[in-house]
């Protein structure tokens, strides 16, 4: 069914999820709508609502939040869109469509702090060779990209782009941005075939050649796809010895790639112990990375989603880490840290610390919810402060 503009908004229903940071006294003034804690801050969620209600609604909840409440670096929306089913179905959505027609550029420039982070991270690195629909569509069923599929079930796709310190300032670039997402995933769904760019583009990558998985094949195929990776197995240089060490380590570095935001053009040295069976990366900057896990990261710049990983002498940005353990040399920033080790030594600023993490760095302007431990060694600079000293 082909529509107008103002049908199709017409037509949408919307729901939100808000979360933002406001002292105790101020919560009454939310009351008429449903608010959870979140560690240190709150979440407001709706219902879904015919669209303009929701527009309505949403400048209510701003309004409010301009007077009674902050956005830090850490906060964000989520927009969840949905159509009755008799007037499109989000179910069929061409997912590989929907990310080759999506930029993302400008809404990181209205919105600097989503970008790079868990949650929002960009959908056109996902295009690649061998991509098709259906994989694009499992790929984004996750918390990870800025478009979530993972209730196209229920008929509603959510955008996670908006957040970031003040965005509760921007309601008009807001509305703006939600009547675009809600036009373009009606026009996709409802014209599904690629356009001749697209067409073009998705060519040119099938004659790139083979899937990611080929590419850890050999030795000799890894070298001529990744030229600026050194591998090392205990600190001596792979070549030479790769029959006997090569099959040991393929898979975890295939696993290790596939995390890496444009990991061919990554420069990179690599070094597997095979005391630990660990990968260890040295010198590296390793921005937005997704679901990097059991590594061991040194001397390196790394920003993005990780767990189990031990970091070294590393500067870590806008990163959500669980489970980690960072040593001395390591500074955080506009950081979210959960279930982790921080050692004395460690530098955390601007950062959320919660669940069952233990510190004896220094941390300041940061939030250490209820369940953090800290130790007689930690030193708290202008913290929110709700761990135990132990």
């Amino acid at each position: 069914m082909q529509l107008s503009k103002y049908d199709i908004l017409s037509y949408a229903t919307l729901s939100f999820s808000i979360r933002f940071h406001c002292k105790k006294s101020a919560m009454k003034k939310f009351d008429e709508f449903t608010v959870d804690e979140q560690n240190s801050s709150k979440v407001l969620t709706t219902e879904m609502m015919p669209y303009v209600k929701a527009k309505y609604t949403l400048a209510n909840i701003l309004g409010i939040m301009k007077k009674h409440a902050e956005t830090k670096w850490s906060d964000y929306m989520t927009v969840n869109i949905s159509f009755p089913t008799n007037i499109s179905n989000i179910y069929k959505i061409n997912a590989l469509k929907l990310v080759l027609s999506f930029n993302d550029k400008y809404l990181y420039e209205m919105f600097p702090d989503r970008k790079n982070r868990v949650g929002s991270r960009s959908v056109s690195e996902l295009i690649n060779s061998g991509v098709t629909s259906d994989s694009m569509r499992t790929l984004l069923s996750s918390n990870v990209y800025g478009i979530d599929l993972s209730k196209i079930g229920s008929n509603i796709i959510s955008y996670r782009y908006i957040g970031g310190e003040n965005y509760q300032d921007k309601f008009q670039e807001i509305s703006a941005i939600i009547d675009k997402w809600i036009v373009d995933t009606y026009t996709v769904i409802e014209n599904p075939e690629y356009s001749q760019e697209e067409m073009e583009r998705l060519s040119k990558l099938s004659k790139e050649g083979c899937s990611y998985e080929d590419y850890f094949v050999s030795y000799d195929e890894f070298k001529k796809h990744f030229t600026h990776v050194k591998l090392m197995v205990d600190l001596y240089d792979l070549d030479g010895y790769e029959n006997i060490y090569w099959a040991s380590i393929k898979d975890r570095l295939c696993t290790l790639f596939k995390s890496l935001k444009s990991a061919e053009t990554l420069s990179l040295t690599i070094n597997y112990d095979t005391d630990t069976g660990r990968l260890q990366i040295k010198d590296s900057k390793l921005y937005a990375v997704a679901n990097l896990r059991d590594v061991d990261i040194v001397d390196s710049i790394i920003s993005g989603n990780i767990s189990h990983v031990t970091l070294y002498y590393s500067h870590v940005i806008n990163t959500n880490a669980d489970f980690c353990e960072f040593f001395s040399g390591c500074d955080i920033m506009k950081s979210e840290i959960s279930n982790s080790y921080i050692t004395d030594g460690v530098e955390v600023n601007g950062s959320v610390i919660f669940g069952d993490s233990t510190v004896s760095g220094e941390c300041t302007d940061c939030e250490l919810a209820p369940g953090v431990k800290y130790t007689k060694n930690a030193k708290l600079k202008n913290c929110k402060n709700e761990a135990t000293k132990i």
